[in-house]
């Protein structure tokens, strides 16, 4: 599970197909702070449900 979906949970229940990726890219950007994380995701999930 994406890591983020643990704290927001208004996008875990909308990003379950794509976790596996966004879990991936949370690894690789763990050095980066939780809010630049969240906005990344906001960005990407947004996209992907267009």
């Amino acid at each position: 599970e994406c890591r983020a979906c643990h704290y927001y949970t208004q996008i875990r229940k909308n990003c379950k197909r794509i976790d596996m990726q966004l879990s991936q890219d949370h690894i690789r950007a763990s050095v980066r702070s939780k809010t630049e994380q969240l906005d990344e995701l906001i960005l990407f999930r947004n996209d992907y449900m267009k």
